[in-house]
């Protein structure tokens, strides 16, 4: 009798939740394959040749998930597709990217693989080099790592010129984020290459800096990098910039890479003070980068610094959507006034911070967040505010990313 009962508590052939567990199964030993085709015949070309593909399958536009390979027709606007490619990367950096378009020259193919593209796929489409590039995606996915559970949330903070204070905002968003959830993590990486200031501002002799990764690029793993972390007494970590003249230049963009990647994996928020210059590792984290905050003031040489960035920003493709506009020490009463800031740009302002001299600089020269040194006032109050902002994520999440990008492609 009870063997009869324990029999019947399984779920038949034809139970939906056992199909749909199944269905699961299956689609979790296949590759999703995105399409982001506009051509209609182009695209059901492509959808053909992926029906006789074992082992791949399309994915549909209701799937939140990320493809493990999204294959993308280049747009008449280059620039367009890079800044695509870049949003697609850093929303999903585990995504493999072809490009499908008519036989260009070579030096934009080798741009399209220095923004990450692995396949190119010329039209029209050859059968044969398509199923290739299939067997070589196989290949290569076979040998990619597990996704670890983590994947820390980087927000990349960069000044428009000396003197805005760029560190200001980073350490103090940092802290602020930290303190704003319990159990929270947070790295905050000081990227400055001339000497950054983030150790300073907290009051911390750090025993390693990025010097120390640079020049153990072959150790360098979860492990070692976690024991070179500087720990403030909020629990903030610090990865400090190098302190050593000589060591100026020996962090390169893969180092800055590799090392953000393995700190996105233990920590919920990475927070990156960049600088005000754009070094090549400053273009790497960029690549990195969902969030970029851009941090101004409201004067004339900052407004016209901002503006240039902004072009740059734009000339090598990054997204404008994913940048927002910080303003430090905000006055009402300025020569330069926010709208004057907004139609320069063409942008509107996403944040404010109200100018407190006294108790900032009490704070930088006593090594000390605000939070500790005016708990009360509004600039405080100002970064905490941020932070909870930040920490809502506002941004497009990836599912919601590609979500919008395939369902608007059908």
């Amino acid at each position: 009798m009870h063997e009869a009962v324990a029999q019947s508590s399984e779920p038949s052939v034809l139970s939906p939740v056992w199909c749909s567990r199944q269905k699961g199964e299956m689609m979790a030993d296949t590759i999703a394959v995105g399409l982001n085709i506009k051509d209609e015949q182009l695209r059901a070309e492509f959808e053909t040749l992926l029906a006789t593909q074992p082992g791949f399958r399309l994915k549909k536009s209701e799937d939140p998930r990320p493809p493990d390979l999204l294959i993308l027709e280049m747009d008449e606007d280059r620039t367009k597709t890079f800044g695509l490619i870049n949003s697609i990367l850093a929303a999903s950096p585990s995504t493999e990217i072809f490009l499908t378009a008519p036989l260009t020259e070579s030096v934009v193919l080798l741009e399209v693989l220095r923004a990450g593209v692995k396949e190119f796929i010329p039209q029209p489409v050859n059968p044969a080099e398509v199923e290739d590039a299939f067997n070589r995606f196989k290949e290569r996915h076979k040998l990619r790592p597990p996704e670890t559970t983590k994947r820390g949330k980087l927000i990349n903070i960069i000044g428009s010129k000396g003197g805005v204070g760029t560190t200001t905002v980073a350490v103090n968003l940092a802290i602020s984020l930290l303190q704003s959830q319990e159990n929270r993590s947070v790295v905050l990486v000081d990227l400055n290459p001339q000497f950054g200031d983030a150790a300073l501002f907290l009051d911390i002799e750090p025993a390693h800096t990025l010097g120390d990764v640079a020049k153990n690029l072959e150790r360098l793993d979860e492990t070692y990098l976690r024991s070179i972390l500087s720990q403030h007494p909020s629990g903030l970590y610090l990865l400090p910039s190098v302190n050593a003249v000589e060591e100026i230049g020996t962090m390169t963009a893969e180092t800055a890479e590799r090392t953000l990647g393995l700190l996105q994996e233990s920590f919920d928020y990475v927070i990156v003070d960049s600088g005000d210059s754009l070094a090549d590792t400053t273009l790497a984290v960029l690549n990195m980068s969902p969030i970029l905050l851009l941090v101004s003031n409201l004067t004339v040489p900052a407004l016209r610094s901002t503006k240039r960035l902004l072009d740059i920003f734009s000339h090598v493709g990054y997204p404008r959507e994913n940048i927002e506009i910080i303003i430090n020490r905000f006055q009402k009463r300025t020569e330069v006034s926010v709208q004057d800031m907004e139609d320069l740009l063409g942008k509107k302002v996403f944040w404010k911070i109200p100018n407190d001299y006294f108790a900032t600089m009490e704070a930088i020269n006593k090594g000390k967040p605000l939070s500790s040194i005016a708990k009360r006032a509004e600039i405080t109050k100002s970064f905490q505010k941020l932070a909870a902002i930040l920490s809502t994520d506002n941004k497009e999440s990836s599912s919601s990313f590609f979500g919008r990008l395939f369902g608007s492609n059908r």
